[in-house]
């Protein structure tokens, strides 16, 4: 194939780019034999002193498993790690605890680590926890928006295991193309021949799960995407290390956190604008994004950013229902039952059976829809059921406990009603003998049961 190519001074070059044969091969992506720029010519051979960082390496020591550098002028300690396995004269637990002492006694110098798994295929899992824990341990040190793992297509297998871990035990952020390895996987492959076709079988034995039980997709969208492109790839670019340096990296999450609703939505939309339609690099799930809204928005107070949340939730993932479940709390909360309603109603077309959106639902609807039993009815329910007393005031029952604060009681029917401001319902139970009972019904389904008591 023949290419003009432009390099960083304006200078055209003409080069030939022949294919190689393919063989199947554990680590062919960094495999410089089988690759289109290692083919002769090859056009990087006139630009080694220009390579970017990541590339930096490769043409050298292409089965090179791991390497570290400091870049004193950007201060930054880079990390590539290739493979998942121990090299021949030091363990990768080792080396990782040797890129740590370093950045230890130099840290001073260095504002970022970044760890490149963009070559990393996987390899062995066991390794993982003893180098995870070389950056758990240092958390006080290293915080939000110091620490990146860059991730690629071939990030794959117990390279995507990896992310899962350091997401969960560390502050790192990830940055760059959609891994094809994703954090939930079955892997520690037994490989079979065949015996009439010599055909290579693998068969995993291990299912790892360091994402969300309910994430299957089955890739892992990085926190902030930055898709490979060959342009950038033969003018000897690296947008990644770039954005990371320019302070662009940030993720979704912290943006709304820190700066709110409005820098939220400019940034989805600046990410559209770059890299596309959100669908393809959102980096959460929904139900990632309904325990954010529960664990860090809600119980900090910040409701404005769940309901943005939230309603984000529901319009990139319409087919699930925890966007619709919390923007329908959210909005009864509000006091806006209407939409509230119509949330509910949404969940229960994709989950009939759905018990809280059953609850509130009937909620909701009884102050939407007002339901009017007659008032003669009513006032055979008044009395006393022990300490609990039913009172009727104009056309509104009310239900007392002891001396606590009259509630009023929404109905639902002649004889169910809804404790107003409360997670409670109450039913009437009309007996042969005239006595009545009530039974308090919690939003989990727990009864208790109280006879009238008096006449």
């Amino acid at each position: 194939m023949q290419l003009e190519l432009v390099d960083k001074t304006g200078m055209k070059i003409n080069t030939e780019l022949s294919s190689s044969p393919w063989r199947l091969s554990f680590w062919w992506s960094y495999d410089k034999k089988i690759v289109p720029a290692c083919t002769s010519p090859a056009y990087f051979f006139s630009s080694m002193d220009s390579l970017p960082l990541y590339l930096s390496k490769y043409f050298e020591s292409p089965d090179k498993r791991f390497w570290f550098t400091c870049i004193e002028s950007d201060s930054i300690l880079y990390y590539q790690i290739n493979q998942i396995f121990d090299d021949s004269d030091i363990s990768l637990s080792d080396y990782t605890e040797k890129v740590m002492e370093y950045y230890d006694n130099n840290a001073s110098k260095i504002d970022k680590i970044i760890i490149d798994l963009r070559f990393n295929e996987g390899g062995d899992f066991g390794l993982l926890p003893a180098i995870v824990e070389r950056f758990s341990q240092r958390n006080n040190q290293i915080q939000q928006g110091d620490l990146f793992i860059i991730t690629g297509a071939n990030t794959f297998s117990s390279a995507g295991n990896f992310v899962g871990l350091m997401k969960k035990k560390t502050n790192a952020i990830t940055v760059g193309d959609i891994a094809s390895g994703p954090l939930n996987q079955s892997g520690d492959p037994v490989m079979y021949l065949l015996p009439n076709s010599n055909t290579l079988l693998n068969i995993s034995r291990l299912y790892q799960q360091y994402g969300h039980p309910t994430d299957a997709r089955g890739y892992y969208p990085p926190d902030y995407y930055i898709p490979n492109s060959a342009r950038d790839y033969f003018l000897l670019r690296d947008p990644v290390i770039d954005s990371i340096l320019n302070g662009n990296v940030r993720s979704l999450k912290e943006i709304l956190i820190s700066e709110g609703v409005s820098a939220l939505e400019n940034e989805i939309e600046l990410r559209e604008n770059n890299f596309g339609e959100r669908r393809f690099w959102f980096p959460y799930t929904s139900y990632d994004m309904a325990l954010f809204v529960f664990e860090d928005l809600i119980s900090s107070g910040k409701f404005e950013e769940a309901f943005a949340f939230s309603k984000l939730n529901s319009e990139i993932y319409p087919e699930s229902i925890w966007g619709w479940f919390i923007l329908g709390m959210i909005n009864e909360n509000l006091g806006d039952n209407a939409t509230a309603y119509k949330c509910f109603e949404k969940l229960l077309k994709l989950e009939p059976y759905h018990k809280e959106a059953l609850w509130e639902i009937e909620k909701t609807g009884a102050v939407l829809k007002p339901y009017n039993p007659n008032e003669s009815f009513l006032r055979k329910l008044t009395g006393e059921y022990g300490i609990r007393k039913i009172s009727i005031e104009g056309d509104n029952l009310y239900y007392q406990v002891g001396n606590g604060s009259k509630r009023k009681l929404i109905p639902v029917s002649d004889t169910r009603f809804i404790i107003e401001n409360s997670n409670y319902k109450l039913v009437f139970d009309l007996t042969v003998s005239g006595k009545r009972k009530i039974k308090i019904i919690d939003w989990n389904g727990r009864t208790s049961l109280y006879n009238q008591t008096g006449q």
